[in-house]
């Protein structure tokens, strides 16, 4: 009755953070060793997260130094860390009181305040940055950041075409800027970009995944799979790459190469919802329906509002012909995707099918308020008025849909409607 039928909800964006942690050439007018000594202790810490042991040595660092430059900076980002936001704003002050040409301390309480949602506050900021240093690559995509957030995504793209101009090696600004044009749906500019920044750094893992993703999208299969064997080179146990390259691999009808890509996202995280339903509509292609069931029950055990997971798992229930837990199924779809037509439009087809014609109906009526022109949820109807011995009001349908041009429609019409 129903075909194998399968939804992947695409990958969410990797946005690239830039937040500047002073590390380095720092030194006193007079310097003592025994400051010396707690920025070091300092920095150890705060590089392998121990952030309030970082924040202590800062501390007797600012005690024996009140001036000293790195020490406020670096504690205001183990503030910011912490999520101690007002200790942090405190710390960055500090630090522009200290050194007013700061372009690291602007674009870090910029960052500050891009966390607090205080978007305006942080454009001035890393306005500031830029002011005082053009060639600052953080601050212009911390500044696309913001301007992203506040919808203009178009703005964003035209400041980091602003720091590529200024510095075309700047392999994180085209990737960022990628990001943008994905989200606009330009996917081949996106691709673009990724192209430059992979030649200027090829030793990141994030730009393989979104280039892969982005190749699966325009059905380049094969290089999604390139792409994902690169990424698993840099970084062996990256669960992503293994579902993208799985993803890639199903559309190459590589179905046992696909399964076990899946097994491996799986592997190295046990609660990729995502995973489990990729893996269970394989098994559904292979017939293997007890599988299929266990692996989309996984991925609802783990993600209770994936609505794919639903969708996938009604059809499974369908095939094994359990069709009041697939009728479950879609219902709890709807409840988490209200506006989602394909669980409406398979709702009714099974109510139809199961003889329930005022439930089928009032799914078909919705998808209709949905969207009144849908020719296929008319057809639909009409085919359900005739078998309610709804004839005149099926025939309505059927030359409504003709009118909007759906063909079949012409038969249904010429067939049944005198």
């Amino acid at each position: 009755m129903w075909g194998v039928f399968f939804i992947f909800t695409r990958m969410r964006l990797f946005l690239i953070l830039f937040f500047f942690i002073i590390n380095e050439a720092w030194c006193f007018s007079q310097p003592k060793k025994v400051s010396v000594d707690y920025m070091s202790k300092a920095l150890s810490f705060q590089n392998i997260g121990q952030l309030d042991s970082a924040i202590f040595y800062y501390s007797k660092i600012i005690s024996s130094e009140p001036n000293s430059f790195e020490a406020y900076v670096n504690r205001g980002i183990a503030f910011c860390n912490l999520q101690k936001y007002p200790e942090a704003l405190n710390d960055y002050n500090k630090s522009l009181e200290i050194n007013p040409k700061s372009a690291e301390s602007y674009n870090n309480r910029g960052y500050l305040f891009y966390l607090q949602k205080k978007y305006d506050l942080a454009i001035l900021d890393f306005d500031k940055a830029i002011t005082i240093n053009k060639k600052y690559p953080k601050a212009y995509i911390n500044k696309s950041m913001c301007v992203n957030e506040l919808g203009d995504k178009q703005k964003a793209i035209d400041i980091l075409s602003e720091i590529i101009t200024i510095m075309p090696d700047c392999a994180e600004a085209y990737f960022n800027r990628a990001l943008y044009y994905e989200a606009q749906g330009e996917d081949r500019k996106a691709l673009d970009d990724y192209n430059k920044g992979i030649v200027i750094n090829e030793k990141e893992v994030i730009p393989y995944i979104n280039r892969a993703n982005i190749n699966d999208k325009l059905n380049y299969d094969k290089q999604a799979v390139l792409d994902c064997n690169k990424a698993l080179e840099i970084e062996p146990q990256n669960a992503t790459a293994f579902l993208i390259r799985a993803r890639a691999r199903y559309d190459l009808l590589e179905f046992d190469n696909a399964i076990n890509d899946c097994s491996m996202a799986i592997k190295y995280n046990p609660n990729f919802a995502e995973a489990y339903v990729l893996r269970g509509n394989l098994y559904d292609i292979k017939y293997n329906y007890e599988n299929s069931l266990k692996d989309y029950n996984k991925a609802i055990e783990v993600n209770p509002n994936f609505s794919d997971a639903y969708l996938q798992r009604s059809i499974a229930k369908v095939n094994a012909k359990d069709y009041t837990g697939a009728l479950s199924d879609l219902s709890k779809g709807i409840i988490l995707e209200p506006q989602n037509i394909e669980f409406y439009k398979r709702r009714a087809t099974l109510r139809k099918y199961v003889s329930d014609f005022d439930g089928a109906l009032n799914d078909y009526n919705q998808l209709l308020t949905i969207n009144e022109n849908d020719t296929q949820s008319l057809i639909g109807r009409g085919e359900l008025f005739l078998a309610l011995n709804e004839k005149e009001k099926a025939c309505a349908d059927f030359v409504k849909a003709e009118k909007l041009g759906n063909g079949a429609a012409i038969s249904k019409r010429i067939f049944n409607c005198k």
